[in-house]
């Protein structure tokens, strides 16, 4: 129906430039929802928001998108999602059958988003914002730091450090472009440390065990801020 326009589109890898690894074949999709006036005559182009929502190691994209869909319903942005790799993204640090794979998640998600824009000419590539949630705010912030296509991004029990170098004021975010970010972490989480994750204090799913720093949310944050 109008009213509710859930749709799962195909992606064309080799049109989007992305090079496909032999195991990771089936995975050619993304589920996205479209609000109603984005159909509608008289539309401006460009004018409407995407929300990119990744979720956690082990969530479908059911799981990631069931919160944000009364939202999207009543304020009208777009809602996307892609299709994980055994539930799993490869963040680089995080987490799964995917990193273990060393599969292009980059490279898909970047994709998906491109497929999006092409095929919805309301979408806005300028306001293009992600959420990311454990395994997801990883993905979210890889993103962020090696792309220039999210405006903004959120994320709640996980986020990368890999982009992150020593300044004289302390840790600074290296990013491509100036990206706001919110960072949402519970003191006591057992699965990812807000003190960090590294060899001395691992976390789940060997994050941070090759990493000599623990680096805590907060300078993390911080460093964002820096950047």
């Amino acid at each position: 129906s109008k009213s509710e326009r859930l749709t799962r589109l195909t992606l064309d890898w080799h049109d989007e430039e992305v090079d496909l690894a032999e195991e990771d074949v089936g995975r050619n999709f993304f589920g996205a929802w479209v609000p109603p006036i984005a159909c509608s005559q008289g539309v401006v182009p460009q004018s409407i928001p995407v929300i990119l929502v990744l979720g956690c190691y082990g969530c479908s994209i059911d799981t990631a998108v069931r919160a944000f869909y009364t939202i999207a319903l009543e304020q009208g942005f777009i809602l996307v999602a892609g299709q994980q790799h055994q539930h799993s993204w490869n963040a680089g640090e995080c987490c799964g059958p995917a990193r273990a794979k060393g599969l292009d998640d980059v490279g898909y998600l970047t994709a998906v988003i491109n497929r999006l824009l092409a095929a919805v000419p309301a979408a806005d590539p300028r306001s293009v914002f992600a959420f990311g949630w454990s395994n997801g705010g990883y993905m979210a912030t890889k993103l962020a730091h090696t792309t220039t296509l999210l405006a903004g991004v959120a994320v709640a029990a996980g986020y990368t450090t890999e982009h992150l170098m020593s300044s004289p004021w302390g840790l600074n975010a290296s990013l491509p472009r100036v990206t706001p970010v919110m960072f949402v972490h519970a003191r006591d989480d057992n699965m990812v440390h807000s003190r960090g994750c590294c060899t001395e204090k691992p976390c789940c799913c060997g994050i941070g065990e090759s990493e000599e720093i623990c680096v805590d949310v907060q300078s993390a944050w911080q460093a964002w801020a820096r950047a």
